[in-house]
């Protein structure tokens, strides 16, 4: 993986083996018109319009994100080579936590389609508790942590998630079924002296299928390691 960068030091494109990447941004926000907004019981955030991703262009083809007053991201407008187009519709609730991401696909000539998520936020901590589509999926976490311990769907599986002592560093995902007993596909996570992910290995019923080794350039972005995703620095979920 290759980077490219504009003069502000922003990353402008990047190049993997089969897909380029192009960025465009927003221009900055015109800092004379930010005026606070007051209420009789606190002072609300101030609306603007930051700079941030405006498109984002590659193989497969475009999205152009929009943003609240707020910088909150409230839709993708997706432009897909060979297939048509779609959006995705994001809402907030008065905390700016996502509360609905909506999902909405048109393939050309044919019937749109989509199906809306939901978010769930746990009373006391505010911590994500449920998301539910298709299906619903409760989380619950480490004891006085925001850390994710599981994740359980409605039926027998779930997702076992171990953290390194003293750090937020992941480091096994477990999908685990018959209610937790079995291990079906585990995935262990080795890290560098700054927590960077240095190798992942991957287990199927306990049998190691696969190691897989991370690069990473000066700027901390990885330049090699599986291909399906860039996991740098801490890893959340």
């Amino acid at each position: 993986m290759t980077y490219a960068y504009d003069a502000a030091g922003r990353m402008s494109s990047r190049t993997g083996a089969r897909v380029v990447t192009n960025y465009a941004y927003d221009p900055p926000p015109d800092s004379s018109c930010r005026q606070p907004i007051r209420t009789a019981r606190r002072q609300s955030p101030t609306p603007t319009t930051a700079a941030g991703v405006a498109m984002v262009v590659d193989g497969v083809g475009s999205r152009t994100l929009s943003y609240t007053a707020y910088d909150q991201l409230s839709n993708e407008a997706l432009t897909l080579i060979g297939f048509g187009t779609g959006s995705i519709a994001y809402t907030h609730d008065v905390y700016g936590r996502l509360t609905q991401s909506s999902p909405m696909m048109q393939p050309t000539g044919s019937t749109a389609f989509g199906q809306g998520v939901n978010y769930g936020y746990a009373a006391g901590t505010g911590l994500l508790s449920s998301v539910s589509g298709p299906a619903t999926f409760t989380y619950s976490y480490l004891a006085n942590s925001g850390l994710p311990a599981s994740i359980n769907d409605n039926s027998s599986q779930s997702k076992v998630l171990t953290w390194a002592a003293h750090r937020d560093d992941l480091v096994s995902y477990d999908n685990r079924y018959s209610g937790g007993s079995f291990s079906a596909h585990r995935f262990e996570y080795t890290r560098d002296e700054i927590s960077r992910i240095a190798t992942e290995a991957q287990y199927k019923e306990d049998s190691l299928v696969s190691s897989i080794p991370f690069a990473y350039n000066p700027r901390s972005e990885l330049t090699s390691g599986p291909g399906r995703r860039a996991m740098t620095n801490k890893a959340t979920a």
